[in-house]
C-alpha cells in the first residue's frame, strides 16, 4: 500500500515539475527587413519552429552583440502566449589553434614587399610611356622624315605600348590577389595566441503553446552600427533644360552579421538625437581682449577637400571607418587601404571618426590631409570580441578587434526605385528590390529617387578673387524633394567636372547648388593704370584707382550672370572714400560690394569698369590693392 502511494506521489510530482519547466530549443531565424536611419538601424528578424503543447524557451542565436537590449520587441503568429523575452550575450572560449604571430608577421612583410615591387614597376612603366609619347612627338616634328619612316616608327611604338598595357593588367591582377592575401594574414595575426573568445548575441523568448503547431516569431530591435550617407549625381545637360538629380544613399553596416536578401527602408530620422528641448542661459557681455583681422586671399584648392588615412593602434589601415562632418549628414567611409576623400562644407570646423571597437575621435579642420590613429575601446582591452561570424584571441597583440576574413570592401551601385512615405517628423524611402550587404565591407550605393527639376541657371563671378564663372542652379520650393546635405558628383554637358556639396540646411525658399566652373565663360579683371593717379593738397593726399572687368560668353546660348567687386570702406574719420564710376553697378554702402546683373548674348562680350578715390592724411599710408 505504501509503495503504491509513494509511486502515485512521485508521478504527481513529476507531472507538476514538467508542467512548470521549459523545454529549451534553438530557433533558426533571419533578417527580413531593415529600416536604416542616418545613424543606426531597426532590424526585423523572423523564425519558424515546430512545438508541442507546453512551455518552451526559444533562442534566436548568432546575433550581433551590439543590439540595444531595451529596444527588443517580439510578436508571433499561432495559438500560443509570449510569457517573456530578453536579450543576452553568449560567451564561449576554446584554446587557440592558429599559427604563431612571428611566422604570420613574416608573411605579411613578404606581401608588403611584393606590393612595393609592383608599385615601383608601375612607376617605371609610366615613365616609359611618357618617354615613348615624347619620342612620337619629336619624330613627327622632325623635318625630312618620310611618311614611310613615320609609319614604321608608330608601328614600333604601338607594339611597345601594347606590351606596357598588358603588363599593367597583369600587375593589377597580382596586386588585387596580394591585397586579399594580406587582409587574411592580418586577421589571423590579430587572433594568434591566447584563448579564442567568441561572443554572440541571442534573443530568448519564453512561450506557452496551447497545441502542437508550427509557430512564427518576429523580433525587432535597434542597432547602432549601421547607417546611410546622402549622395547625389547631378547632371546639367544644357542650361536651357531641367537639372537631373539622382538622389542616392551610401549604405553601410558593421554589425558583424550579414544582411541577406532584406527589404530596405531608408529614413532621414535620427533616433539617437535627444528630443529634449534646450534651455537658454544668460549671455554675459564684456569687453573683448583682442580683435582679429581677416585676410581676403582666396585659394581655389586648399579648402575644397580633406583627405587622409585611418590606422589602428599598430599602424594597419582600417577599412570601413565612418567619417562625418559635425552637425551634418555629409560623410564617407574609408576604402580598403583606410583612405578617404571628402568635400568640405562651407562652415565646417570639425569632423567625427568612428569605428566599431575603437574610441571615436573628433578632429578639428585645420589642414587638408590627415593621418589618424584610432585606439581600441577601453572596455575591449581585456577581451576582444568578433560578433556574428568569426572570433579572436584573448591576450593577442593588445587584444584588438578584427572581423573574420572579409571580402574586399565593396561599393557597388544597385539601381532601384523607391516609394517615398512622409511621416509626422521623418521621411522614409522604401526600396522596391531586396538586397544583401555583408558586415564591414564598405558601402553599397542605392538609388533612391531621380528628379528632373526645373531650375534657373545663373552664373556668378568674383574676378578679384577668382577669374572664373561659377554656374549656379537655383531650385525653387526645394523642400518638396526632401533633400539632405551631402556630397555630389557633377556632370556638366556630358562630362564629369568634379564634386560639389548640396547644403540643405538653408532657411531660404530657393536652394542654390554650385555646378562648378564653366570654361566657356571667360573672365578678366585688369587695373587701368592711366587712371591711377596721386595728388596732394595741403595736409592731405588723394589716390585714385580704376579697374575694368571683361566677360566673354563662348556658349551658343545666352547667359545670366552676376559678378562682384568692391571698393574700400573707411572705418576712420580721417579717411574718406569717393566712388567716381560704377558702369551701372549697384553699390552697397555698408560693405563696399558692387554687383552687376547682366545678360550676355552667345559669342558676345561685356565690359564694365569702376573707379574710386581715397583721401587721407599725407603723413599716413593706406593699402589700396
Amino acid at each position: 500500500m505504501k509503495t503504491t502511494i509513494t509511486l502515485l506521489l512521485l508521478l504527481f510530482f513529476q507531472s507538476f515539475v514538467m508542467g512548470q519547466s521549459f523545454q529549451e530549443r534553438k530557433m533558426k531565424s533571419s533578417i527580413k527587413s531593415a529600416r536604416v536611419f542616418l545613424k543606426g538601424a531597426e532590424l526585423s528578424r523572423k523564425g519558424f519552429i515546430k512545438v508541442s503543447k507546453g512551455k518552451y524557451k526559444l533562442t534566436m542565436n548568432k546575433l550581433s552583440t551590439s543590439i540595444d537590449g531595451n529596444s527588443v520587441q517580439v510578436k508571433g503568429k499561432g495559438n500560443f502566449i509570449i510569457l517573456s523575452s530578453k536579450f543576452n550575450i553568449n560567451v564561449t572560449e576554446k584554446p587557440s589553434s592558429t599559427l604563431s604571430s612571428d611566422s604570420l608577421l613574416k608573411e605579411i612583410k613578404k606581401v608588403d614587399l611584393q606590393l612595393k615591387q609592383i608599385t615601383y614597376r608601375e612607376t617605371v612603366l609610366s615613365q616609359k610611356e611618357d618617354l615613348i609619347a615624347k619620342n612620337i612627338a619629336l619624330g613627327s616634328e622632325q623635318k625630312g622624315v618620310s611618311s614611310t619612316e613615320l609609319t614604321q616608327m608608330l608601328n614600333l611604338y604601338e607594339v611597345q605600348l601594347t606590351k606596357i598595357n598588358n603588363e599593367y593588367l597583369k600587375l593589377e591582377s597580382k596586386k588585387e590577389a596580394l591585397k586579399e592575401e594580406k587582409i587574411n594574414l592580418e586577421y589571423h595575426f590579430k587572433q594568434s595566441g591566447g584563448v579564442e573568445i567568441t561572443k554572440t548575441g541571442e534573443i530568448v523568448v519564453e512561450i506557452e503553446s496551447k497545441v502542437a503547431q508550427t509557430i512564427t516569431l518576429e523580433a525587432s530591435y535597434y542597432i547602432n552600427d549601421a547607417g546611410w550617407l546622402p549622395k547625389y549625381d547631378i547632371r546639367a545637360v544644357d542650361i536651357s533644360k531641367p537639372l537631373k538629380v539622382e538622389y542616392k544613399a551610401d549604405v553601410y553596416q558593421n554589425t558583424g552579421v550579414e544582411w541577406k536578401n532584406v527589404a530596405l527602408t531608408l529614413s532621414n530620422g535620427e533616433p539617437n538625437q535627444s528630443g529634449v528641448m534646450p534651455q537658454m542661459r544668460k549671455w554675459e557681455l564684456n569687453y573683448p581682449r583682442y580683435t582679429r583681422s581677416v585676410s581676403q586671399k582666396y585659394d581655389a584648392y586648399a579648402s575644397s577637400k580633406i583627405t587622409g588615412t585611418i590606422y589602428d593602434d599598430t599602424g594597419i589601415p582600417l577599412p570601413g571607418v565612418n567619417i562625418v562632418f559635425e552637425g551634418t549628414t555629409i560623410g564617407t567611409v574609408t576604402d580598403f587601404d583606410g583612405n578617404f576623400s571628402l568635400t568640405k562644407p562651407t562652415n565646417a570646423t570639425h569632423f567625427n571618426v568612428s569605428y566599431i571597437g575603437y574610441v571615436s575621435k573628433r578632429m578639428a579642420i585645420n589642414k587638408s590631409n590627415y593621418y589618424i590613429q584610432l585606439e581600441p575601446d577601453a572596455e575591449q582591452l581585456e577581451e576582444v570580441v568578433v560578433i556574428g561570424y568569426g572570433s579572436v584571441k584573448k591576450g593577442a597583440r593588445k587584444n584588438r578587434t578584427m572581423a573574420a576574413p572579409a571580402p574586399k570592401p565593396q561599393k557597388e551601385a544597385i539601381k532601384m526605385t523607391s516609394e517615398m512615405e512622409e511621416n509626422t517628423t521623418t521621411v522614409d524611402f522604401k526600396i522596391e528590390k531586396k538586397y544583401t550587404i555583408k558586415s564591414g565591407t564598405g558601402t553599397i550605393s542605392v538609388n533612391m529617387k531621380e528628379y528632373q527639376i526645373p531650375v534657373e541657371y545663373q552664373y556668378f563671378s568674383i574676378p578679384k578673387l577668382d577669374k572664373s564663372a561659377f554656374l549656379i542652379a537655383k531650385i525653387p520650393s526645394w523642400d518638396q524633394y526632401n533633400l539632405l546635405s551631402g556630397e555630389a558628383n557633377l556632370f556638366l554637358e556630358g562630362g564629369y567636372v568634379g564634386t560639389t556639396l548640396v547644403e540643405a540646411n538653408t532657411m531660404a525658399d530657393t536652394l542654390d547648388i554650385s555646378l562648378g566652373r564653366d570654361k566657356s565663360i571667360v573672365v578678366n579683371r585688369n587695373k587701368v593704370d592711366e587712371l591711377a593717379k596721386k595728388k596732394s593738397l595741403g595736409s592731405s593726399k588723394t589716390d585714385s584707382r580704376a579697374f575694368e572687368l571683361k566677360i566673354r560668353n563662348k556658349k551658343s546660348s545666352p547667359i545670366k550672370i552676376e559678378f562682384y567687386d568692391q571698393v574700400p570702406v573707411s572705418v576712420n574719420s580721417e579717411i574718406t572714400v569717393e566712388v567716381e564710376k560704377l558702369s551701372g553697378g549697384k553699390l552697397n554702402d555698408s560693405d563696399g560690394f558692387i554687383v552687376w546683373k547682366e545678360e550676355i548674348a552667345p559669342g558676345k562680350s561685356l565690359s564694365k569698369s569702376f573707379k574710386y578715390s581715397v583721401k587721407y592724411p599725407k603723413k599716413e599710408k593706406v593699402i589700396l590693392e
